[in-house]
């Protein structure tokens, strides 16, 4: 019933009485009847994947110039992929269907991006992550070309008040359970697998922990550390002090 209500007519334009050009753009990026395009696209798509996972926390200048020059062709490959897109099918029939505005809106955001980073020509805090993010939701571009995936996106999209209802209610538990443990554990000392970030000295790093060990990472680690017993706990006079 889900995949069913998501279903709907493919509004398509009149082919026969586009100009020539128009039905070659049509043609070739709407309906990519030329099989030698379509693997073009494919080829740019998974060296873009590729290079991404390629990537490192600290990188060559080599690598560092192979990623922005790999970025701009694909992105510029993209660009001129939707460019034609959106002549072939018409703007009235583009703007019809959400999954091509959110592509459109992620190919020019990157393009536009990988022209600034190249210009400035060295990382800039917030644009060269703002810039990285884009890259990385170019990935989506892959779900289209999976059957399994579009069906799973679709059925997602049609269950999103059931996820909301359910991520309400996996924050509110998370809330009540991270002002208990704050008051609990909020004054106990830092162990070995505790640090300044994973702790519960306030409600928003107990929260960040909580998300945290909710994958079975290393919460019976935290777990022994919070374990203090006489004689490496305090106990002061004032009952608020003590861990």
């Amino acid at each position: 019933q889900k995949l069913l209500s998501q279903v709907k007519p493919e509004p398509t334009p009149n082919v026969l009485s586009m100009s020539r050009f128009r039905r070659f753009c049509y043609m070739l990026a709407v309906e990519k009847t030329n099989f030698y395009y379509a693997l073009f696209l494919q080829l740019m798509l998974y060296l873009h994947i590729l290079t991404l996972l390629l990537r490192a926390y600290q990188e060559s200048y080599s690598m560092r110039t192979y990623e922005n020059v790999l970025f701009m062709i694909s992105t510029s490959v993209f660009f001129l992929q939707e460019i034609m897109y959106v002549y072939g099918k018409g703007i009235r029939l583009f703007a019809t269907k959400r999954w091509d505005i959110f592509r459109i809106v992620v190919v020019v955001t990157s393009f536009s991006l990988n022209i600034g980073q190249v210009y400035f020509k060295r990382d800039i805090i917030g644009f060269t992550n703002a810039q990285s993010f884009f890259q990385l939701i170019i990935f989506l571009f892959v779900i289209p070309q999976n059957d399994i995936l579009t069906e799973l996106i679709g059925t997602a999209v049609a269950s999103i008040p059931s996820i909301l209802s359910l991520t309400y209610t996996w924050g509110i538990l998370f809330l009540v359970y991270a002002i208990a443990l704050n008051q609990i554990f909020g004054m106990t000392k830092l162990g070995s697998n505790t640090t300044g970030n994973i702790n519960f000295r306030t409600v928003t790093k107990t929260l960040l922990v909580l998300f945290r060990c909710s994958f079975g990472e290393g919460w019976n680690y935290i777990m022994a550390d919070l374990t203090v017993h006489s004689p490496f706990c305090y106990s002061g006079s004032d009952s608020s002090y003590t861990d």
